[in-house]
Order: C-alpha cells, then sequence, then structure tokens
C-alpha cells in the first residue's frame, strides 16, 4: 500500500536515497534493482509511512473497501467469499507490524498490535529493532509471546538484538517462537 507523503529518504543503497512523494508498506522486503531490501532498509523505508493511517488500518474490514468500478468490487468480494476473516485478520496484522516499532519509539502503548499480530495468521514477518532505543528485554519478549502460532519464518536481520537485548535474546527466541521453518537474525 502506498500514501502521497514527501519525505527524505535515506538508503543504504546511496543512488536510491533522495526525496521522495510517496511512501509504500508490503508485507515482506522490497526487490531493488536486482537485489532484496533487508529488514533494516525496509524500516528506513517504512518509517516515513504516517502513523495515523497505519492504525486507521487496524480496523480495516476488506469488505467495506472502495474499488473504482463496481465490478472489480464484485469480482473482488468473489474471490474472498469464505476467508473474509482470515484475509481482514492478516491485512490488521500487517499495520500492526508496520506499525508497532514507531508507537515503541513514541512510548505509546503497543497492546493494539500485539493483539492484531496474535490473531493474524500470518506465515511470514519482517520486523527490525536496530537503535530502537525503547524496545526493552521485557517488551521483546512480549512481542515473542504474541507471534501468531501459524508463523513459519520470522526475519529480525540486522536488528542489532544482542547489544539492545543482551545475550538472553537467544533464549527468548527458542522460547517462543515455535514452528518456524526459517527465522533470519
Amino acid at each position: 500500500m502506498y500514501t502521497a507523503r514527501a519525505h527524505d529518504h535515506k538508503s543504504y543503497y546511496d543512488d536510491l536515497s533522495g526525496k521522495r512523494q510517496a511512501v509504500g508498506i508490503c508485507a515482506e522486503p522490497a526487490r531493488i534493482k536486482d537485489d532484496e531490501e533487508d529488514a533494516e532498509d525496509k524500516i528506513l523505508r517504512e518509517k516515513h509511512f504516517p502513523l495515523e493511517l497505519l492504525e486507521q488500518g487496524f480496523d480495516v474490514t476488506l469488505q467495506h473497501a472502495q474499488a473504482s468500478e463496481a465490478a472489480d468490487k464484485e469480482m473482488i468480494l468473489e474471490a474472498m467469499k469464505g476467508k473474509e476473516d482470515e484475509l481482514n485478520d492478516m491485512l490488521r496484522g500487517r499495520f500492526a507490524a508496520v506499525a508497532l516499532r514507531p508507537l515503541l519509539e513514541q512510548g505509546k502503548s503497543v497492546e493494539a498490535c500485539l493483539k492484531l499480530l496474535e490473531t493474524s495468521r500470518l506465515l511470514e514477518l519482517t520486523m527490525n529493532f536496530k537503535d530502537c532505543s525503547t524496545l526493552t528485554p521485557s517488551t521483546f519478549n512480549e512481542i515473542l509471546t504474541r507471534l501468531p502460532h501459524t508463523l513459519r519464518s520470522l526475519n529480525l536481520a540486522r536488528s542489532d538484538l544482542g547489544s539492545q537485548i543482551g545475550p538472553q535474546v537467544g533464549k527468548a527466541i527458542a522460547e517462543y517462537v515455535h514452528g518456524l521453518s526459517l527465522i533470519h537474525i
């Protein structure tokens, strides 16, 4: 999802840094040239997405969304039939995953994010907490305990959790994250 928002974008790919007129969020790291951005680059991109729009996404219901053509909406609703709850949970979970860090950094409650993540039915999740000074060991443990049971891939790459959370980071991940086929730290 993209929204118009003028901002100065910093990228680890120097030739991709500069002024932008829009910002997007997506489920996983985006493709950049012939490479894929990592979790840290994803956070650098998504931090410009307005928090108030992310929070509005906590209550989104796909069945009430607008389409530019009535026929398109009918086709989409037909394709969703029987999966409405699952798809709404997944979409809300995506909004929550992106909103989690800015809420933490602003000292706001993350309870709504954690509830949505827990029920999101997400299979893959990418998050990054590098230089997030408000992330505490107890908050990190709470995040881990609230990840969806459906999760199969967790990407925390380049989060530098060892220096932020300390040596207990590995124990916390091992204790709370069951059933993952892939974990990238």
